[in-house]
């Protein structure tokens, strides 16, 4: 489905658990990095930006270095998992473009994410 999703739209939204206010990846998240993973060796010519994103909760400056963080762990499980590095490429964009309305837990969850973007 992430493969079709890339080549429909360009990119697909993945949500990854993290800790709080962390960048360390939670368990129940590693069938979703094998996932990416299984399908970059499946198709070796896929390049990927990994591009992580917050809801607005604290202070723009932590959130864009928090988004960054997490996109960069991300990044390396990725690697971790046999994935050249020069495949891929990682980005953190904080709160600056959410998807839906930070006034509610739900939207909230939403902005939580990570997108893997076409390259």
């Amino acid at each position: 489905w992430m493969l079709d999703e890339l080549n429909r739209s360009g990119r697909v939204t993945l949500y990854i658990r993290f800790d709080t206010g962390k960048s360390t990846i939670r368990p129940e998240s590693r069938p979703v990095t094998d996932e990416i993973i299984h399908l970059m060796q499946e198709t070796g010519s896929l390049k990927l930006s990994v591009e992580g994103h917050t809801d607005d909760v604290g202070t723009e400056e932590s959130n864009l270095i928090l988004s960054e963080n997490r996109a960069a762990a991300v990044v390396e499980a990725i690697v971790a998992g046999g994935i050249d590095k020069s495949r891929l490429s990682k980005a953190g964009y904080g709160e600056s473009k959410p998807i839906a309305d930070n006034s509610t837990e739900e939207g909230r969850a939403q902005n939580r994410r990570v997108e893997l973007v076409k390259r």
